[in-house]
Protein backbone atom coordinates (compact mmCIF):
# COMPACT_ATOMS: atom_id res chain seq x y z
CA UNK A 1 0.00 0.00 0.00
CA UNK A 2 1.66 3.31 -0.78
CA UNK A 3 1.38 6.19 1.55
CA UNK A 4 -0.64 9.64 0.13
CA UNK A 5 1.67 12.22 0.01
CA UNK A 6 2.70 14.03 2.86
CA UNK A 7 2.34 17.08 1.86
CA UNK A 8 -1.60 16.60 1.65
CA UNK A 9 -2.44 14.41 5.35
CA UNK A 10 -0.24 14.04 8.13
CA UNK A 11 -0.50 10.96 10.06
CA UNK A 12 1.01 9.78 13.71
CA UNK A 13 0.76 7.11 15.18
CA UNK A 14 0.26 7.27 18.71
CA UNK A 15 -0.23 4.95 21.88
CA UNK A 16 -2.40 6.71 24.75
CA UNK A 17 -0.15 6.73 28.00
CA UNK A 18 -3.34 6.78 30.24
CA UNK A 19 -5.40 3.75 31.01
CA UNK A 20 -9.01 3.58 30.41
CA UNK A 21 -10.81 4.95 33.60
CA UNK A 22 -12.93 1.81 35.14
CA UNK A 23 -16.10 4.35 34.68
CA UNK A 24 -15.23 5.15 31.49
CA UNK A 25 -15.05 1.17 30.99
CA UNK A 26 -18.27 -0.08 32.37
CA UNK A 27 -20.61 3.20 30.50
CA UNK A 28 -18.62 1.89 27.49
CA UNK A 29 -19.40 -2.14 27.90
CA UNK A 30 -23.09 -2.12 26.75
CA UNK A 31 -21.90 -0.82 22.98
CA UNK A 32 -18.36 -3.37 22.80
CA UNK A 33 -20.01 -6.70 22.39
CA UNK A 34 -22.08 -8.16 19.65
CA UNK A 35 -25.49 -7.02 20.15
CA UNK A 36 -24.78 -3.39 21.08
CA UNK A 37 -22.64 -3.06 18.37
CA UNK A 38 -24.30 -0.44 15.25
CA UNK A 39 -23.63 1.67 12.67
CA UNK A 40 -24.88 4.96 14.70
CA UNK A 41 -25.40 6.43 11.27
CA UNK A 42 -27.68 3.75 10.22
CA UNK A 43 -31.27 5.23 9.79
CA UNK A 44 -32.75 1.75 8.84
CA UNK A 45 -32.82 -0.19 11.78
CA UNK A 46 -33.32 -0.42 15.12
CA UNK A 47 -29.63 -0.91 16.78
CA UNK A 48 -28.07 1.89 14.71
CA UNK A 49 -30.80 4.24 16.70
CA UNK A 50 -29.92 2.77 19.60
CA UNK A 51 -26.09 3.67 18.92
CA UNK A 52 -27.40 7.00 17.82
CA UNK A 53 -29.14 7.51 20.64
CA UNK A 54 -25.91 6.57 23.22
CA UNK A 55 -24.04 9.11 21.45
CA UNK A 56 -26.04 12.00 21.44
CA UNK A 57 -26.85 11.36 25.44
CA UNK A 58 -23.37 11.18 25.19
CA UNK A 59 -22.74 14.58 23.43
CA UNK A 60 -25.41 16.25 25.69
CA UNK A 61 -23.73 15.11 29.29
CA UNK A 62 -20.21 16.17 28.31
CA UNK A 63 -21.68 19.45 27.08
CA UNK A 64 -23.36 19.94 30.55
CA UNK A 65 -20.03 19.31 32.40
CA UNK A 66 -18.53 21.73 29.89
CA UNK A 67 -20.89 24.30 30.30
CA UNK A 68 -21.47 24.13 26.88
CA UNK A 69 -23.96 23.13 24.00
CA UNK A 70 -24.60 19.54 22.92
CA UNK A 71 -23.76 20.59 18.88
CA UNK A 72 -20.55 22.19 20.36
CA UNK A 73 -19.13 18.64 20.91
CA UNK A 74 -17.56 17.05 18.63
CA UNK A 75 -16.02 13.33 19.12
CA UNK A 76 -13.04 12.52 17.55
CA UNK A 77 -11.29 8.98 17.95
CA UNK A 78 -8.73 10.24 20.04
CA UNK A 79 -6.27 12.78 20.73
CA UNK A 80 -4.05 13.26 17.25
CA UNK A 81 -7.35 13.91 15.43
CA UNK A 82 -8.44 16.06 17.89
CA UNK A 83 -5.19 18.37 17.64
CA UNK A 84 -5.56 18.36 13.95
CA UNK A 85 -8.72 19.24 13.91
CA UNK A 86 -7.85 22.29 16.38
CA UNK A 87 -5.18 23.17 14.53
CA UNK A 88 -6.06 23.11 11.15
CA UNK A 89 -9.75 24.35 11.36
CA UNK A 90 -8.53 27.46 13.82
CA UNK A 91 -5.68 28.78 11.88
CA UNK A 92 -7.47 30.61 9.61
CA UNK A 93 -6.18 32.64 6.44
CA UNK A 94 -4.92 35.27 8.20
CA UNK A 95 -3.42 33.38 11.39
CA UNK A 96 0.13 32.34 12.11
CA UNK A 97 0.66 29.22 14.64
CA UNK A 98 2.86 29.66 17.97
CA UNK A 99 3.72 26.14 19.56
CA UNK A 100 5.86 25.34 22.60
CA UNK A 101 8.60 23.99 21.95
CA UNK A 102 8.33 20.53 24.20
CA UNK A 103 4.14 19.74 22.48
CA UNK A 104 3.32 16.36 21.80
CA UNK A 105 4.10 15.12 18.22
CA UNK A 106 0.94 15.59 16.91
CA UNK A 107 1.13 19.12 17.41
CA UNK A 108 4.35 20.10 16.61
CA UNK A 109 4.07 17.46 13.07
CA UNK A 110 1.03 19.98 12.18
CA UNK A 111 3.61 22.99 11.43
CA UNK A 112 5.44 21.81 8.36
CA UNK A 113 2.12 21.25 6.97
CA UNK A 114 0.67 24.37 8.04
CA UNK A 115 3.90 26.35 6.97
CA UNK A 116 3.70 25.08 3.76
CA UNK A 117 -0.22 26.25 3.96
CA UNK A 118 1.67 29.61 3.82
CA UNK A 119 0.94 30.06 7.51
CA UNK A 120 4.20 31.56 9.41
CA UNK A 121 5.37 28.85 12.08
CA UNK A 122 6.36 30.02 15.11
CA UNK A 123 8.05 27.76 18.03
CA UNK A 124 8.76 29.03 20.86
CA UNK A 125 11.33 28.03 23.41
CA UNK A 126 10.74 26.77 26.86
CA UNK A 127 13.06 27.33 30.00
CA UNK A 128 15.18 24.84 31.79
CA UNK A 129 11.93 23.42 34.04
CA UNK A 130 9.73 23.08 30.36
CA UNK A 131 7.64 26.13 31.04
CA UNK A 132 6.73 28.54 28.24
CA UNK A 133 8.23 31.90 28.55
CA UNK A 134 5.94 34.46 28.71
CA UNK A 135 8.67 37.06 27.21
CA UNK A 136 8.88 34.69 24.60
CA UNK A 137 5.23 34.07 23.87
CA UNK A 138 4.49 37.61 24.01
CA UNK A 139 7.05 38.07 21.56
CA UNK A 140 5.84 35.64 19.09
CA UNK A 141 2.58 37.35 19.51
CA UNK A 142 3.45 40.43 18.49
CA UNK A 143 3.86 39.37 14.71
CA UNK A 144 0.41 39.31 14.50
CA UNK A 145 -2.77 36.98 14.64
CA UNK A 146 -2.33 33.92 16.31
CA UNK A 147 -3.54 30.40 17.22
CA UNK A 148 -1.26 29.59 20.24
CA UNK A 149 -1.26 25.97 21.25
CA UNK A 150 0.33 24.60 24.68
CA UNK A 151 0.51 21.95 26.39
CA UNK A 152 -1.36 22.08 29.84
CA UNK A 153 0.64 19.21 31.32
CA UNK A 154 3.68 17.78 29.51
CA UNK A 155 3.40 13.70 29.20
CA UNK A 156 7.04 13.44 28.89
CA UNK A 157 8.29 15.72 31.66
CA UNK A 158 5.29 16.33 33.84
CA UNK A 159 5.97 20.07 34.01
CA UNK A 160 2.59 22.10 34.45
CA UNK A 161 2.27 25.08 32.49
CA UNK A 162 0.43 28.66 34.19
CA UNK A 163 -2.54 28.53 31.69
CA UNK A 164 -4.19 31.54 33.20
CA UNK A 165 -1.28 33.46 32.83
CA UNK A 166 -0.90 32.00 28.61
CA UNK A 167 -4.64 32.68 28.30
CA UNK A 168 -4.54 35.52 29.54
CA UNK A 169 -1.69 36.92 27.56
CA UNK A 170 -3.39 35.70 24.59
CA UNK A 171 -6.57 37.33 25.09
CA UNK A 172 -4.94 40.20 25.29
CA UNK A 173 -3.06 40.00 21.72
CA UNK A 174 -6.87 38.41 20.01
CA UNK A 175 -4.88 35.08 19.54
CA UNK A 176 -6.49 31.84 19.88
CA UNK A 177 -5.94 29.55 22.59
CA UNK A 178 -5.15 25.54 22.29
CA UNK A 179 -4.49 23.29 25.21
CA UNK A 180 -3.74 19.69 24.57
CA UNK A 181 -5.23 18.90 27.99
Amino acid sequence: MTAPPASRTIYLDHQASTPLDARVRAAMEPWLDAAGAANPHSTTHRPGWRAAEAIEAARGHVAALLGARPGEIVFTSGGTEANNLALFGACGADRAIVASAIEHPSVLACLPELARRGHEAREIAVDGAGRVDAQALAAALAGGPALVSVMWANNEIGCIQDMPAIAALCRAHGALLHSDA
